[in-house]
Parts: C-alpha cells; structure tokens; sequence
C-alpha cells in the first residue's frame, strides 16, 4: 500500500505498449501424468522418480510472454507472464525467490529495467519432468527461463499505447462438494488432530465464510493497444490460459492467475472424476470450468 501510494509522486508517460514472446525449452510439464493403469500420478515440482521424468511433458503452455511499458525515450518497465509452478527447491526450510527470483534479478540488473514476473495458470505445471530437486537443476533451470526473458525482449514488437480499457466480470464458483463447515470446525478444534490438518481445515472455514459474506469473485482483464492482460482467480489449470488464447487469436493475451487465493485450485471438471492431487487442494468444484470460461469469454469479448 506504501508503495503504490508513493508512486503517484513518480508518474512517468507511456507512450507505447512492447509486447512479444519466446518458447522455454525444458522447463514446464504438467503435473498430471496418467499411468498405464489410467490412475493419475503427481509429477510434482521436484521429481526424483525417473519414470515419471521420462513421461511426456503433457499439456503445457511453453510461450513466455513480455509485455514493456515505453516511455518517451527508454523502457520504463517489462512484465513477464509464463505458465508453471515457479518452485523447484523446497522443503529444507529457507524461504527465497527460487528460479524466478534468480532469472528477474540477474536481467533487471544487466538491463537496468524493472522486471515484473507473474505466474500464469499453472495449477497443473510443474518443473518434474526437469527437475529432480539438486542445486545443479535450479541453476539449469533458472538459465533456461532468462534465456526466454532474453528472447522475448528481442522479440518485442511496438504499438501505440491506447486505447486502455480496464473490465471486470464478477463469477460465482461452486463450493467443493466435500466441504462440510461442521467436520471442518470439529478438526479446528481436536488438539489432538495433526497441525497440517488443522491448518487445512482452518482456511476451509475461512473460505466457507468468505464466500456467505460475498459469494463472487472477480476476474478482469486490461486492455493496453493489441495486448489485453487477463486476471485469473485460484490456482488455475492451463486450460484456462489456452481457452483465453483461444478466444482472441487476433490478440496479444497474457493470462496471470494468483490474484485471489481462496478458490484453491481450480480444476477442469474433469480432473475431479479422474483423481489426482489437485483434486484433494481444490476449494471449489464441478461446474466452475464453463463459468470461469465464460468469464474469460466475456472478458474479452
């Protein structure tokens, strides 16, 4: 809030809009891979099982997508969208920026540019199938994603930075169909229960109330010249990302999903029939997948 309070003192002119993209080999995959019993098995960001390294990448999307901001005489800022969980070295405790936090910081201070980075809907992308969780794959991995940063950037293409056009399209999602407030409050309340469950059954409530106080949930898309910058709730799957790409082929669209945390995941409605983890984090469920892509249509109709 400081922050942006602060900047209004800072006003700087854009002039026009850069937008351009570049694939990133290597990196994404998606975390569903189905077995030859049909069983859905979890790839998740950092995988030690070599079989499921050597399964296909799945359904992913590999464009990284760079939008900048020109002032009249130099590059104000650029804004990078990719589509992948941005973990691959977790679990030992530390807290820090991971590939991404490596990749931004090494280009911003090479390009003396402030470099923004959002997640796009990677709910169901992961790094596994490269990542197996050592220092020497992080470091693989953060190359391969600055190297997209590079080649997006040269990539850039420059037009006029209007018309601006800021819409938002309010979405009701269904609750989860296993959520039940009052077995949540009964863990809540079980000091005996292990803390992860209770940690889980706490934001369970959390979103039960959320949702009798304001039952919507927004999502909105900005439009700057030929690029329309769309915002997701919830960890949203790449279908999502893919459906919006779909919608306005004539269009430069950048999906980034995070914007609001309640929802969970936010599955395809067939992901629920077919198991597998994301299932089992989603705070929402059948029908949310044509709401929120109508939502996306609607946005950027």
């Amino acid at each position: 809030m400081g922050a942006a309070a602060n900047a209004v003192f800072h006003l700087e002119p854009v002039v026009e809009i850069g937008y351009g993209k570049a694939k990133v080999d290597e990196f994404a995959s998606s975390r569903r891979v189905r077995g030859a019993d049909g069983r859905i098995r979890t790839r998740f960001s950092a995988t030690k099982d070599p079989a499921l390294r050597d399964a296909p990448e799945g359904t992913i999307d590999p464009w990284l997508r760079t939008v900048t901001l020109f002032g009249p005489d130099r590059p104000l800022a650029r804004m990078h969208y990719y589509a992948t969980h941005p973990q691959t070295f977790y679990g030992d405790g530390s807290v820090h920026g991971d590939v991404v936090y490596d990749a931004r910081e090494y280009l911003q201070n090479e390009e003396g540019v402030f470099q923004v980075y959002f997640t796009g809907c990677g709910g169901d992308v992961t790094a596994g199938k490269y990542n197996d969780g050592t220092p020497e794959a992080k470091h693989r991995l953060s190359t391969r994603l600055y190297s997209g940063l590079v080649r997006a950037i040269g990539d850039t293409k420059r037009a006029p930075a209007g018309p601006i056009d800021w819409k938002v399209v309010d979405v009701r999602l269904p609750l989860h169909p296993a959520f039940e407030a009052r077995a949540f409050r009964t863990t809540l309340e079980d000091p005996a229960a292990p803390p992860q469950r209770r940690i889980q059954a706490a934001m369970s409530l959390a979103w039960i109330e959320r949702l009798e106080k304001r039952p919507s949930i927004d999502t909105s898309r900005l439009r700057l010249g030929p690029v329309d910058l769309v915002h997701l709730p919830g960890e949203a799957f790449v279908a999502f990302q893919l459906h919006a790409q779909a919608a306005r082929p004539d269009r430069f669209v950048c999906v980034a999903s995070y914007g609001e945390g309640g929802p969970g995941y936010i599955c395809t409605d067939a992901a629920h029939a077919e198991g597998g983890y994301e299932p089992t984090a989603a705070y929402v469920g059948p029908p949310s997948e044509p709401i929120l892509k109508d939502a996306i249509d609607r946005l950027l109709r």
